[in-house]
């Protein structure tokens, strides 16, 4: 087998990554954006010790798991890895990641039951982070630096994607400010904390951090918290937020920096 031969294969499992998985003679091939259940022709990329990966060139027959994903940039942001199935097939793709993981590790995976959903595919994300990359605040293309511009982020709320358009159509407010990345979180209660992370070794004006601060809330009432964090230095930090959920009958305090489930919902 060599790098680009081509062949045709069956796609007969896929894992959490959205990587369609095939055999070629005892070979494994991965296949980014390959469905279980698709015939395809696919090039071979590189040949590693233990697997093999390859691109889609052709789709001969369609997995009746398969589904158009509604996101433009799905291919090169890596955001939505399982965009393209069905959501129930989704949700056996994530039990059956938990059970191999269990069957590696010679524990019963027998006793795990079935994906925890809510049918809810899109809105969903309580937490993103931008990287700031040529006056604009974008996606990185997975496992790179190299930049995803979008319109519309499906996975997030509606105001989500507001605050972030009116921040890069206002390129003024970030002025003096030194961006790196921007999060922006909410709570169970809708309010939301945006933070702004900056690299400097030196404090920021003040007055460049009121400016921002005034603007973007007297905009969007339902921000609670703007947080400025200094990057580099861990330092400078001009004010601290915390984000308050209820988990069953248990009222939560977490800072707005730690992680959490990003998916509010389930954690009812």
């Amino acid at each position: 087998m060599k790098i680009n031969e081509l062949y045709r294969v069956d796609i007969t499992d896929m894992n959490e990554n959205g990587v369609g998985i095939a055999k070629i003679d005892s070979a494994v091939v991965f296949i980014p954006g390959a469905v279980t259940g698709d015939k395809a022709d696919i090039k071979i990329l590189s040949c590693e010790k233990n697997y093999i990966t390859a691109e889609i060139k052709n789709i001969i027959n369609y997995s009746p798991f398969r589904e158009n994903n509604r996101c433009g940039v799905s291919e090169t942001c890596g955001g939505c890895t399982l965009g393209h199935v069905s959501y129930e097939y989704e949700n056996i793709i994530k039990k059956n990641t938990v059970a191999s993981a269990f069957r590696r590790a010679k524990l019963d995976y027998g006793m795990i039951s079935d994906t925890v959903s809510l049918d809810l595919r899109e809105s969903y994300r309580n937490k993103i982070s931008l990287h700031y990359n040529d006056g604009r605040f974008v996606y990185y293309k997975n496992k790179t630096n190299d930049p995803v511009e979008f319109d519309f982020c499906l996975l997030c709320p509606r105001v989500f994607n507001e605050i972030i358009a009116y921040i890069n159509e206002n390129t003024a407010l970030i002025n003096g400010l030194n961006p790196a990345e921007l999060q922006i979180r909410s709570s169970g209660n809708g309010g939301i904390t945006v933070s702004l992370y900056y690299d400097s070794t030196d404090i920021i004006d003040k007055s460049v951090i009121l400016v921002f601060k005034k603007k973007i809330t007297n905009r969007f009432k339902v921000i609670e918290n703007v947080n400025f964090i200094n990057k580099t230095a861990k330092k400078g930090r001009t004010s601290s937020s915390y984000i308050y959920d209820k988990i069953g009958t248990i009222n939560m305090r977490f800072s707005s920096e730690a992680f959490r489930q990003v998916n509010t919902p389930v954690f009812e």
